[in-house]
This record gives C-alpha cells, sequence and structure tokens, in this order.
C-alpha cells in the first residue's frame, strides 16, 4: 500500500484498469480506498515503486467529517510552518490573493519576537558553580517521567532560561511566553494556547509557571508553579 500520493505514468495502457471506487469485483476486504487501490493495481498487475530517499511535498493532517474551515485553515497553516523546519518558505501562487497578516499578542505582553540568548554548558558545570549561581534543588524532587533527579544536562538548559527570567522580573512583565530555539509547533497551537491561557485563568491557580509540553500532554495544566520563590517545573530557584 502506499498512502496519499500516487505518480501515474498513464500513457501505460494497464493505468486504465486502476480505480478507487467502484472497487474491483474480485475484492472483499475493507472498503479503504488506499487498500482499495492497492488491489487494483495488483489485478491490473500495475508494479509499484516507493521511493523515501528524497521529499516529493507535504500534505495537511486529513481531517474529520466534522471538522469546521477553520479546522482546515490551520491544518494548512501548520503544513506550511512543517515545511519551514527544512525547507524555505512555499511561495504562494501569484494567481490568487493572499490577504495580508495582522500579528497579535495573543493575550501577552510584548510581541513574540526572536531573540539569542547565550546557552549554559552543562558539561562545564560543577557544584561550586552551581551553589555560586545561587541555584538549590528542591528537597525530594523526582523527575515526573524517570523519577530520578534533575540531571547536569536539564540543569544547563534550565540556566539557559534564567536571563529571560531575570529580564521578564526587570520590565515587570505579568505574563510572557518562551520558546525554546528547536520549537516545532504542533497542529492548533495558537488555539490550543489561547484555550490553555483562558482555563488557568479562571480556575484562579496560584501559578508562577507552566510547562506547556506538560499541560498538553496530561490535558490540562500540568506541571505548575505554585510559588514565588521557586519553580517545581523547572526543579530551580526563579528570579
Amino acid at each position: 500500500m502506499v498512502h496519499s500520493t500516487f505518480l501515474l505514468d498513464l500513457r501505460r495502457e494497464a493505468t486504465r484498469a486502476l480505480a478507487f471506487y467502484p472497487p474491483h469485483p474480485h475484492y472483499t476486504g475493507a472498503f479503504d480506498d488506499i487498500i482499495v487501490f492497492a488491489f487494483s493495481c495488483r489485478q491490473a498487475g500495475v508494479q509499484m515503486f516507493v521511493s523515501n530517499r528524497a521529499p516529493f511535498g507535504f500534505l495537511p493532517v486529513p481531517l474529520r467529517s466534522q471538522s469546521s474551515l477553520r479546522d482546515e485553515a490551520e491544518s494548512f497553516l501548520h503544513v506550511t510552518l512543517e515545511i519551514m523546519v527544512k525547507n524555505p518558505p512555499a511561495e504562494p501562487t501569484p494567481h490568487i490573493w493572499v490577504p495580508p497578516k495582522v500579528p497579535d499578542k495573543m493575550g501577552f505582553d510584548e510581541e513574540i519576537a526572536a531573540k539569542l540568548v547565550e546557552a549554559v554548558e552543562c558539561r562545564a558545570l560543577n557544584s561550586s558553580q552551581v551553589e555560586a549561581l545561587g541555584v538549590r534543588m528542591l528537597p525530594g524532587y523526582r523527575d515526573p517521567y524517570h523519577g530520578r533527579p534533575l540531571t547536569r544536562g536539564e540543569l544547563g538548559c534550565f540556566l539557559s532560561h534564567h536571563r529571560v527570567w531575570q529580564e521578564i522580573a526587570t520590565r515587570g512583565l505579568s505574563r510572557s511566553l518562551v520558546f525554546e530555539d528547536d520549537l516545532r509547533f504542533e497542529i492548533f497551537f495558537k488555539r490550543r494556547l489561547t484555550t490553555l491561557m483562558r482555563e488557568l485563568e479562571a480556575a484562579a491557580l496560584p501559578c508562577r509557571c507552566a510547562v506547556l509540553a506538560s499541560c498538553w500532554r496530561r490535558g490540562r495544566w500540568g506541571r505548575c508553579c505554585r510559588s514565588t520563590s521557586s519553580c517545581p517545573s523547572c526543579s530551580t530557584s526563579t528570579p
């Protein structure tokens, strides 16, 4: 079976026997377009070739029958973002009008802007340096997924955010969002983030920090910091 996309040489006479519908008279399996087409190819004697050596394009995730036009638009937006992970941005066709984009802050204090922050090299850290930075492990802390203390690599990752947190505190920003530089957006990211922030506000939780990845894995708020001096999500002291 081949999923979603085919390149057919219609110059070959055998391709006239290929069809998704109606199914081949000898087909008795499940009514699935992919399986039906694979059976049709086999009965027609058409050889199929699969190549994973190069990408041939991108496709939106198939939506359910109850999905809306808004769902389809956001799914298409997600595909354009996925293209930019390893490829140049997709060029819009000159034959249609593309409305200008209107930036919005999604309820946060400042617009989202790319900003490079110097990272902390975890392999260069030692215990005295960690103590000098004022970092303290929370008593009894264990990683919720692996049940172990914080590793040096994780510590270096969190310390890399330290300057960002300091800037947030210095500027008195009430609500801020921090992305990793290797972030890959999930489908419907903006809608899910907006919904999550509304739920947090409605629940009136005394949170200081929320980890989005954990929030979405657990379906709700996941790991939240309820203290002004330390953050269980980060398991280190915060400014």
